[in-house]
């Protein structure tokens, strides 16, 4: 059975709306608050002295730390970021009747594996990615009209890189959810995403969109004030990411129903572990 939009769109973000998303979502605003202020506040440090109050005025906030520990907190936020998608797919792909309650076990069962497995994963991915471009668009830099090659080679990169995005889109909920490890997670996403990947593709154009438009009301309001309209983008953002979460989760339940997969819908793992 084919992908039913309708059914994603509408369940997942009643998902997103339910006890489990709101706490996600606030979640996501706090860590998007210190991640993004530790980054600000490494840029400024790193400026010289005599341009950092210009770009403290353009950046809306920073934190009252030092550049070290701005570092430290930058790089704890990336860990930090994937250890809350872990949650993120855990919670949301559970029994619509089960989102009123966050239990321990979401953030507690094997989070640390999960998330240094989803960081595997992504590095690979990105990897992946990377390689498109460079065996694709650098080579032809170095030819006749390589402008015009380049611009060629890059709509053709392009598409490459869109279908591996939507092929592993599960990647963090099968880490999550079914307790796979990195390479495995990534077989698993390629198969539940096969011969649905435009409607896949549908729903992620719908939600890159969303967030389009939450950071380009932000950046609209920093021009009157940079710390609010900062505030209203990570608060937009929020709550878009956790709405396609909540989409993406309601498909990678509906898709392992219709194969009957693993622990079937609502549960939050099953079987053994396997090996990053």
């Amino acid at each position: 059975m084919a992908l039913q939009i309708g059914r994603a769109l509408g369940r997942g973000l009643r998902r997103a709306a339910s006890t489990s998303g709101v706490v996600l979502t606030v979640a996501t605003f706090a860590y998007q608050l210190v991640f993004l202020g530790s980054t600000y506040t490494l840029v400024v440090e790193l400026v010289p002295p005599e341009q950092r109050a210009a770009m403290e005025s353009e950046v809306g906030f920073t934190l009252p730390v030092s550049a070290a520990v701005a570092a430290v907190l930058a790089l704890l936020g990336l860990v930090v970021g994937t250890a809350l998608y872990v949650v993120a797919a855990r919670a949301l792909s559970r029994d619509p009747a089960a989102l009123s309650s966050f239990p321990s076990d979401l953030y507690a069962r094997r989070i640390g594996r999960a998330t240094l497995s989803a960081i595997g994963a992504n590095v690979l991915v990105s990897a992946a990615m990377f390689a498109v471009f460079a065996l694709v668009a650098v080579p032809l830099l170095f030819l006749p009209l390589g402008a015009l090659i380049a611009l060629g080679a890059f709509l053709v990169a392009v598409p490459v890189v869109v279908f591996l995005s939507v092929s592993f889109l599960f990647v963090v909920f099968a880490i999550g959810v079914e307790d796979e490890g990195a390479v495995d997670a990534l077989r698993r996403s390629w198969d539940l995403a096969s011969g649905h990947r435009w409607r896949l593709l549908a729903i992620f154009v719908v939600f890159g969109a969303l967030s389009g438009l939450a950071s380009g009301a932000g950046t609209t309001l920093s021009l009157v004030d940079p710390l609010v309209g900062e505030l209203v983008t990570i608060g937009l953002v929020s709550i878009a990411s956790v709405a396609g979460y909540g989409v993406f989760a309601d498909a990678f339940v509906q898709l392992r129903e219709d194969e009957g997969g693993p622990g079937g819908p609502g549960t939050t793992g099953a079987g053994e572990p396997s090996a990053i």
